[in-house]
């Protein structure tokens, strides 16, 4: 007997009777679990415990990667906005030289 720790229960499959099988299927919020009738049996495999999954590793490449993206976008913002102020300046600099 295993526990219920180990069980797969995304891919619990019935087998009915008349030797169709159906398979539980789940899309973004929605699941659809098939009702096991007369007859039938249910299928819940093991899940793969020999690779788990590390959290902290994965939690650090997904810091490391959104705080990359946040300095790649203010640095993309502060030399536009320095353009931009660098031409405005010019532009002034350019109109007060042909007014005097």
């Amino acid at each position: 007997m295993t526990s219920a720790y180990t069980a797969d229960q995304g891919r619990t499959s019935v087998r009915y009777a008349g030797g169709q099988v159906d398979t539980r299927h789940k899309f973004l919020f929605f699941r659809s679990d098939p009702k096991p009738g007369p007859g039938s049996g249910v299928t819940v495999p093991l899940k793969d415990t020999s690779n788990p999954t590390n959290h902290v590793a994965l939690f650090g490449a997904i810091a490391q990667i959104l705080a990359s993206t946040v300095a790649i976008i203010l640095v993309a913002t502060k030399r536009v906005g320095s353009r931009t102020a660098t031409s405005k300046l010019g532009e002034i600099a350019v109109s007060e030289g042909m007014q005097g």
